[in-house]
């Protein structure tokens, strides 16, 4: 029987409203390699058993609702205050990450929308550098956006 997926260190940066790629970054590469995107991807829940034999002999599934669990506790415990707030009542890892992900999609198409306005409205009335440096500004922003 496999043994359960453990989480041995949160991630080190506390998701908050400006950091969700660098988060989403570093607990993608977690999940993944402990082979548990499945739970990030599906909205189902693994079977109790994963057999009939297995149901027979209450053989318990290791990657039952209990090790769901841990994986939501893992997330809760790599958010803000700030983020906590916007998932209660979510209790799977499949429904944390939608929800986080149209948030933060919104958010995306609305910062995107101001760059765009800061760049048109960049004024040419400033030498050369100073020019380039407020463009550059607005590139890395949007950059950072998408």
């Amino acid at each position: 029987m496999p043994t359960p997926h453990t989480f041995t260190s949160p991630i080190s940066l506390k998701l908050n409203e400006d950091n969700f790629l660098v988060w989403k970054h570093q607990a993608l590469a977690t999940v993944t390699g402990l082979h548990l995107m499945k739970f990030r991807e599906s909205s189902s829940y693994p079977p109790k058993y994963v057999t009939p034999d297995a149901a027979a002999s209450d053989a318990v599934n290791p990657l039952d609702l209990h090790h769901l669990q841990l994986i939501v506790a893992w997330l809760l415990s790599s958010m803000s205050d700030t983020m906590l707030t916007k998932i209660i009542g979510l209790n799977t890892s499949y429904n944390i990450w939608k929800t986080l992900t149209v948030h933060y999609a919104s958010q995306s198409r609305a910062r995107i929308k101001k760059i765009k306005s800061q760049l048109k409205s960049t004024k040419k009335d400033k030498t050369v550098s100073a020019y380039v440096l407020e463009i550059k500004k607005s590139v890395d922003a949007f950059l950072r956006s998408s």
